[in-house]
């Protein structure tokens, strides 16, 4: 499927630019999809779920709709405890409202908002490193 085409069923507003390959994953086939508008320009990230590891990407997707949506709403209510920000990608809907969408070969695809400020590693880079992501935890 192209992946162009699968990133055009995502409600983002704007022209797509480009879609290009993103990260290092081995499990998920993740692009980086730009879209740009007069004034602006919304990056999101765009995965073909692997049903060899998840056999039912559908539950997958509702899984993370209760998580993300519970997570936000802590997040909100407990804003003035924290002293840092805490960002979790949120799932971006289909045009018709959806949280994933098919291809004509039966693989599920989602979009996710993209954290511009996150970096992604391969492996821990110090203690300090390990610490915050304990945090996370």
């Amino acid at each position: 499927m192209n992946v162009a085409l699968m990133a055009q069923r995502f409600d983002i507003p704007g022209q797509l630019v480009t879609v290009m390959p993103f990260g290092d994953g081995n499990v998920n086939d993740t692009y980086l999809a730009i879209f740009r508008t007069t004034f602006s320009e919304e990056r999101f990230i765009i995965q073909r779920i692997n049903s060899n590891v998840f056999a039912n990407p559908k539950e997958i997707m509702s899984n993370m709709r209760v998580i993300t949506e519970h997570v936000h709403r802590r997040l909100e209510d407990e804003i003035h405890l924290s002293d840092r920000i805490w960002q979790l990608p949120r799932i971006v809907e289909t045009k018709d409202g959806e949280d994933y969408t098919v291809d004509g070969n039966g693989s599920v695809w989602r979009g996710i908002s993209y954290i511009h400020s996150a970096q992604a590693f391969e492996k821990i880079q110090s203690l300090d490193h390990a610490h915050e992501a304990g945090m996370v935890l």
